[in-house]
């Protein structure tokens, strides 16, 4: 006797679109996800189908009980898993590359949230944490979070400073009581010198993050293959 699931594909394609990275979301069609068969456990019968992420083929599932749920690979079937069809097989939504646009130097006149789908691809790099929920920075800057994976689940913002430099704040999806801050890593003749430095930041960059959210500058006192400048 062969069983059906009730979910639709476009129920299927609204679902995984919540909970996957914007990569990935991106990426998907209708079509993006392939059948691959159901099994019971623990009395529930779950069907399974299988779609492309930014990494990989990742597998969504629905029960008997009508949950959507995303697995993980340790949680499905054998069977089921050898019998998923390669990344290649999983059609693609095929968007035009589109061109870098330069990057928007006017200052501003405060900080100023950037949609994550509109900042500028620039040399960022990590070099602050501080202990301040996540949620507190969206508020102080009145931002909307981007769900991004790199290599785990981290939510993140953009930043235009005064200088009109970029800025990047995240935080770890299941931590959200600590952020870390990238800011553009530039270099010069000075920097490009010494073997040992991979460039420079502004603290005047970090000044200005932490006054908008409320917290106190403390200056560094740690070495860092970087240079801190005003």
């Amino acid at each position: 006797m062969k069983l059906f699931s009730r979910v639709t594909k476009k129920e299927l394609l609204d679902y995984v679109r919540l909970e996957e990275d914007e990569k990935t979301a991106e990426c998907l069609t209708k079509s993006s996800f392939l059948y691959i068969g159901y099994a019971i456990k623990d009395s529930a019968t779950f069907h399974y189908w299988s779609y492309p992420t930014s990494c990989g083929v990742a597998w969504v599932s629905h029960s008997s009980d009508n949950l959507l749920s995303i697995e993980v690979e340790s949680d499905i079937p054998p069977a089921i898993r050898d019998s998923t069809a390669p990344y290649e097989d999983h059609p693609v939504r095929k968007s035009p590359r589109k061109a870098l646009l330069p990057v928007d130097r006017t200052p501003v006149a405060a900080s100023t949230w950037i949609p994550l789908k509109s900042a500028p691809a620039c040399n960022y790099y990590p070099v602050w944490e501080e202990r301040i929920p996540f949620s507190c920075v969206l508020k102080a800057f009145g931002a909307k979070s981007v769900k991004v994976n790199v290599g785990y689940p981290q939510r993140c913002i953009c930043i235009k400073l005064t200088s009109g430099r970029y800025a990047l704040i995240d935080a770890p999806e299941d931590h959200q009581e600590s952020i870390s801050i990238s800011l553009e890593l530039c270099e010069d003749a000075e920097t490009r010198r010494d073997e040992n430095c991979i460039g420079f930041v502004h603290s005047r960059d970090i000044k200005e993050i932490l006054t908008a959210m409320g917290q106190k500058y403390r200056p560094p006192t740690n070495l860092y293959p970087y240079q801190w400048r005003d």
